[in-house]
């Protein structure tokens, strides 16, 4: 049978040239390629930084676009608001209230006239660190009287409350004034709760609160609010829970519905007191389930009430520097001032109006936190939306703003409204930012870099294929080559046997017996290669049909060995046969496994002249049965073993180039055996022979895949 392939491909001498016209026409261009994808992703990280900066502009040029419109509007409400109040101030009290309500940005107001002095808020309304008794109530200690000054020493002793009750109820009438007479009031109530006369103090504060409602005490504290405080703490002492509770609750509700003093602190005082009594538990448990406030919402109006009065006390320690023109030009009829007094800033805007023979300047304390709210609901908006943009309102008073260089970002100063806050729109955070853009330009990098070498593989398989089909070519031809050889050789003999046997020229019976027996062993082999050369073109184009049946291979095997013996004993070989007993019956073409086991047959005899002797067996390996073919011959080169199952190959060695064949017949054992579902093995040391394996699969029912008969399934 026909040896293990052709000899070794020579590759043309032409290929070195196909090889290079392809780097030449494919692999320069890519280069080329990756070269200036590489500077596009340079010049890329330019233009990134660059539409990265114009983001930035576009987006703070909107934020701050949206805060002009946002002061324009309360530029024209402070405004039209100070003429209307100009021209009907009459009372200025119910004026100035009426201002401050219709400008909701607006947490407090200062009226002065020509002269420096606060016609707005009225005096009992306002807390002045320079306000003297005699400038709010005409009154001074020295108008109080000897009875007051007397109540006031029995109370200092201790020792008399009632004593003390007595003077100061004494000096009540002769004191000028209604502050004055509050005033003693207070005391005398204060003496009498001393004295252990609690009702009676009550009274005495209930008429307080009743008739004095706008006076205060010497601390600035709102005398009636501190008598009716009093009243239900006198309630608490007496461990009389409902009446304490009800008096707080209701001055709870009054403090929360009144104004507070402006610039004031004596009504924070009195409402972190309430809370804490009324927070303790016991005092809102004894109010009934309608009556109880809500102290949580108490605390979130006293906390923005004590922020504004806070913010007024500022304004009011600024008002040396507030009451000077820092108008830059005539058109800033508004001027804005953001300035520190101690740990509180204060935002202010002032307007100066003026009549013939009137001047006025009106002084607005603004929410800060208010007029930016709807620019940091804008900032929230635009950072949700730009997430790789950090978005800030930052006070440059505080520290080095966030901006390394001017291409980082953008930055707006909100002057002339809110000055030393800065816009600052640039990266989220610029560790992340430079480690994403360096994330994406390492991924375009990687990608110019995978799609030439992509470019430089392809044309590597390209050249290969190229070379590969021109060693199939050659190989083709030498094939064509080889096959004519092998049909001349046995032809010529056939021939020069017959017509020396028709000429009568042979001598003796015994020559004659010999040629007929070489003319039967020619045309065996002639046919065997015509056989292979058929079922190898019918393998090639998918034209072959096997036709698989259940049966037993062990039979198969014996048959082969049959047919095979006397040609491989008078090929002067020692011939081993071993089937397994009990091998499993298997889907397989009879025909095709002998074909498959003759070509390993006649592969052993024609490589084995070192020492002759091959062996067939056939036994259960797991769930496989394998049929092999082991010779003692001259082995196979290693380098070889990878190819021996390719069409047309042939190893290098001298035995192989002088042996016979066309390089067709492991091709098609393997095609065989692929059929069949199994794998060919080869096990092979140089010197010490060769073992071919077929490994066929064992199958209770036929493979899908597999082309079978009624007929043979019942085989």
């Amino acid at each position: 049978m026909l040896p293990f392939r052709s000899h070794p491909p020579r590759r043309p001498r032409s290929g070195p040239k196909v090889v290079g016209l392809l780097g030449l026409l494919v692999g320069l261009p890519g280069l080329v390629l990756a070269y200036f994808g590489v500077l596009s992703v340079r010049s890329e990280a330019v233009v990134a930084r660059a539409q990265f900066q114009e983001r930035c502009e576009e987006v703070a040029a909107d934020l701050y676009g949206e805060l002009e419109r946002r002061f324009a509007g309360l530029d024209q409400g402070l405004l039209r608001g100070v003429s209307r109040a100009g021209d009907a101030w009459v009372d200025p009290g119910a004026v100035g209230d009426a201002l401050v309500a219709s400008l909701p940005d607006v947490e407090g107001l200062l009226v002065l006239d020509g002269n420096g002095s606060i016609l707005y808020p009225p005096p009992n309304a306002i807390s002045l660190e320079d306000a003297t008794f005699r400038r709010i109530g005409d009154v001074d200690r020295s108008f109080m009287g000897e009875s007051f000054r007397l109540g006031e020493d029995a109370e200092i002793r201790g020792d008399d409350p009632a004593a003390a009750a007595a003077a100061y109820a004494a000096s009540v009438p002769g004191i000028p004034g209604d502050r004055g007479k509050a005033l003693a009031m207070n005391a005398w109530a204060r003496a009498l709760l001393k004295d252990g006369r609690p009702g009676e103090a009550r009274a005495v504060w209930q008429g307080i609160a009743r008739d004095h409602p706008d006076e205060q005490d010497w601390n600035g504290f709102p005398l009636a609010t501190l008598a009716r405080y009093q009243v239900g703490l006198s309630y608490l002492q007496q461990g009389e829970l409902l009446p304490s509770a009800r008096a707080f609750s209701d001055l709870l509700a009054d403090q929360m519905r009144r104004p507070w003093s402006y610039g004031g602190f004596a009504e924070g005082v009195i409402a972190r007191k309430l809370l804490l009594h009324l927070d303790s538990g016991r005092l809102v448990e004894a109010l009934p389930p309608g009556e109880r406030p809500d102290l949580d919402a108490a605390r979130a109006h006293f906390a923005e009430a004590s922020r504004r009065q806070r913010d007024q006390a500022a304004t009011l320690a600024l008002l040396p520097v507030l009451r000077e023109d820092r108008a830059t030009s005539e058109d800033s009829r508004v001027q804005y001032s953001r300035d520190d007094v101690g740990d509180v800033r204060v935002l202010t805007a002032r307007v100066r109006w003026s009549a013939p023979g009137v001047k006025r300047l009106f002084i607005f304390t603004l929410d800060e936190g208010r007029l930016l709210g709807r620019l940091r609901d804008l900032i929230a908006s635009a950072a949700r939306v730009n997430p790789e943009i950090r978005i800030s309102l930052v006070d440059s008073r505080e520290g080095p703003l966030p901006l390394r260089s001017s291409g980082e970002g953008a930055l707006y100063s909100l002057e002339p409204w809110v000055a030393g806050m800065m816009l600052v729109v640039g990266r989220g955070d610029p560790s992340k930012v430079d480690a994403q853009l360096a994330r994406a330009r390492g991924v375009r990098i990687g990608m110019v870099a995978a799609f030439t070498l992509l470019i430089l593989f392809g044309a590597g398989v390209t050249a290969r294929a190229v070379l590969r089909e021109m060693d199939i070519a050659r190989l083709r031809t030498d094939f064509v080559s080889n096959v004519s050889h092998e049909l001349r050789t046995p032809i010529t003999t056939i021939r020069l046997m017959g017509e020396m046997l028709a000429m009568g020229a042979v001598p003796t019976e015994e020559k004659r017996r010999e040629y007929y027996q070489t003319i039967v062993s020619e045309s065996e082999r002639l046919s065997r290669l015509i056989n292979n050369v058929l079922d190898f073109a019918r393998l090639e184009e998918g034209r072959k049909k096997f036709r698989f049946a259940r049966g037993d291979v062990g039979e198969c095997v014996r048959q082969v060995a049959r047919t095979t013996a006397d040609y491989l004993h008078g090929e002067g070989f020692d011939f081993e046969v071993e089937v397994a007993p009990d091998l499993p019956r298997l889907w397989f073409d009879s025909d095709a496994i002998v074909q498959a086991l003759v070509n390993l047959l006649t592969n052993a005899v024609k490589y084995s002249r070192r020492e002759r002797h091959v062996r067939l067996t056939a036994r259960r390996e797991r769930s496989n049965v394998v049929l092999a073919v082991r010779d003692r011959g001259e082995g196979i080169d290693p380098k070889d073993l990878k190819h021996i199952f390719e069409k047309f190959y042939r190893g290098g060695d001298a035995l192989t180039r002088e042996t016979r064949g066309a390089g067709l017949g492991l091709s098609i054992v393997r095609a065989i055996v692929d059929a069949h579902g199994g794998r060919v093995r080869v096990e092979s040391r140089p010197g010490e022979g060769s073992t071919f394996s077929i490994v066929l699969p064992v199958r209770e029912e036929p493979p899908a895949d597999l082309p079978t008969t009624p007929e043979e399934q019942v085989a």
